[in-house]
């Protein structure tokens, strides 16, 4: 087996891991949302998990998954903030992004079988994250002091 090959498969074998992982948390946040809640440490290791194959990728120069990955970030963030609620439709598209993600890690013949094309789901994404930000209320932070604001991310801000 050569280098490239050992690396491909080393790379693969790492991201179906987080990918793994970040599908057990989102049937875990699944659940929960039915019983009424979702826990914020579940929403921080799915974000985890994302964050990680995201760097995995940008390793392996694999730009189809670091792209997925990025958006995806994005709006698990939204969700960490809860800027976007963890609503059925937005489950849904999360779960399609695994599915998206396994077929990307799927070997092919690369001269014959061109990469998944990844703009549906990532539009998906960014329509979630648009309606967000369309709906986001615009409660004001003024009474905090400009020192204080100016040193806060947007996660303790929120």
């Amino acid at each position: 087996m050569s280098t490239v090959d050992q690396n491909a498969s080393e790379f693969i074998a790492e991201a179906q891991e987080v990918i793994e992982t970040f599908s057990r948390t989102l049937l875990e946040l699944e659940a929960q949302t039915r019983s009424g809640g979702a826990d914020p440490d579940l929403l921080n290791a799915a974000f985890r998990a994302i964050h990680s194959l995201k760097g995995l990728a940008g390793l392996f120069g694999a730009t189809a998954i670091g792209g997925l990955s990025h958006t995806l970030e994005s709006t698990l963030d939204s969700l960490r903030l809860g800027k976007l609620s963890l609503s059925r439709q937005v489950l849904d598209v999360l779960f399609e992004a695994i599915e998206v993600f396994g077929r990307l890690l799927t070997p092919r013949d690369e001269a014959t079988e061109p990469d998944p094309d990844i703009e549906p789901i990532l539009g998906r994404l960014r329509s979630l994250t648009d309606q967000e930000a369309r709906d986001e209320p615009q409660d004001s932070l003024e009474w905090v002091g400009e020192a204080i604001l100016s040193v806060l991310t947007e996660y303790e801000e929120h």
